[in-house]
């Protein structure tokens, strides 16, 4: 195999699961919390289309906040049901998202055609650590991604350290 593509296709990989990495940490904290979110996948899918829609409007930024408002209300939604009214946390995490699927492929074929709009749609840029960023292979894998790349890389021990190391973590 050559180095280039390898070296692009773990770039790739590790910007590609950034989104994953936050929803396995914030499903790390439900878990813990005695709760079980099938839903998060749903919360995924509209975060993702809120995020197109808002990068379409608005830039980046704006796009970065309407997916972690449509992820917080999707997740709003699952606790409202499941915690509070006290439906299965199983059908309901599986209910929103099926209903996840229609809705935001829907609303995403109306907003951007069959075609859809992913080439076009902002990123945030690659922030090269100087140095690190030319290691052979991991360098563009770990030390040349976006903003939001590293601060998962952040939030990984930090998540840790609040679940073991803080009282919150542990009544959690």
């Amino acid at each position: 195999m050559d180095l280039d593509l390898l070296t692009g296709f773990l770039a790739s990989a590790v910007r590609v699961a950034t989104p994953l990495l936050f929803a396995a940490l914030g499903e790390t904290m439900s878990e813990r919390g005695g709760g079980v979110n099938l839903g998060i996948e749903g919360a995924m899918l509209a975060g993702a289309l809120a995020a197109a829609l808002g990068g379409a409007a608005g830039g980046v930024w704006a796009g970065t906040a309407a997916a972690i408002l449509a992820g917080v209300l999707v997740s709003l939604l699952f606790a409202l049901v499941a915690v509070r009214a006290g439906a299965d946390q199983i059908i309901t995490g599986t209910a929103l998202t099926l209903g996840a699927v229609g809705l935001t492929g829907a609303i995403n074929r109306q907003a951007f055609g069959a075609a859809g709009v992913g080439l076009t749609l902002p990123t945030f840029p690659a922030l090269p650590i100087p140095g690190l960023s030319r290691l052979p292979v991991v360098g563009q894998a770990l030390f040349s991604q976006s903003l939001l790349t590293y601060l998962g890389f952040l939030m990984v021990p930090l998540s840790r350290w609040l679940l073991y190391r803080t009282r919150w973590g542990l009544e959690l």
